[in-house]
């Protein structure tokens, strides 16, 4: 079940690492998705979301995790199942997770 996803993500991975459009560091500071937020219950503060703020958080997410899946790749020791399949599956759990959540 797992497999076509992962499949469809590293097909996106792929697709989208291959445009080289990266959000600059002024837009990154003031994209309130990248930020640290102090709020009540650890929620992002909606009323200062924008929708331009959603395609840079998610590019710098998967700079972020094309950075970590080429660390995997580069890995020269023996493939096993730790340092392949359970290395992706965190790096997967770090990108959905960073610039969305606080």
């Amino acid at each position: 079940m797992k497999t076509p996803f992962i499949f469809t993500i590293l097909s996106m991975l792929v697709f989208i690492a291959c445009k080289k459009e990266n959000p600059t560091t002024k837009d990154m500071k003031q994209n309130i998705l990248l930020t640290q937020w102090n709020t009540p219950f650890g929620v992002p503060p909606f009323d200062k979301i924008q929708s331009s703020d959603y395609l840079p958080a998610f590019k710098h997410a998967l700079q972020q995790h094309t950075k970590e899946v080429k660390t995997i790749v580069a890995n020269t020791a023996k493939p096993t199942f730790k340092n392949t399949v359970e290395a992706l599956e965190v790096s997967l759990e770090e990108f959905f997770s960073e610039g969305f959540e606080n």
